[in-house]
């Protein structure tokens, strides 16, 4: 995450607890009982200030969340695809046929990782027609 991010979230949490106790401190005033009220005002706009920085670090925890995930299903997939890239030099026939099985799978199910028809290139191929 970078550091204006960061920044940014902290600015936001400052400025949300200032504007809230300043409203609060507003309204503290008008109490019967201004000293107690201000008190009062205080722990409350500081509470909000707490809870934006709460919101802040449950998102940030959904975040790193997501990409655990999303870094656990690449590594399970290169897995797989190294595994049968390394069947396919079996001295067994029925070996190398399962691998190739295996990686037509991966190719069916990976759709994010084909790469388009009009972005192949052949061999010998000239662009441009």
């Amino acid at each position: 995450m970078s550091w204006w991010v960061v920044t940014g979230a902290a600015v936001v949490v400052v400025v949300v607890a200032w504007a809230a106790t300043g409203w609060l401190l507003d309204e503290a005033a008008a109490a019967k009982d201004p000293g107690a009220a201000r008190v009062e005002a205080i722990k409350t706009g500081l509470g909000i200030g707490a809870g934006t920085t709460g919101i802040f670090a449950l998102l940030l925890a959904v975040r790193r969340q997501w990409h655990n995930e999303y870094d656990a299903v690449e590594k399970n997939l290169t897995e797989l695809y190294t595994k049968a890239a390394d069947q396919l030099g079996s001295a067994e026939a029925s070996v190398r046929l399962a691998a190739l099985y295996a990686l037509e799978r991966l190719a069916q199910n990976n759709v994010r990782q084909r790469v388009p028809a009009h972005a192949r290139r052949l061999p010998g191929r000239r662009s441009g027609g």
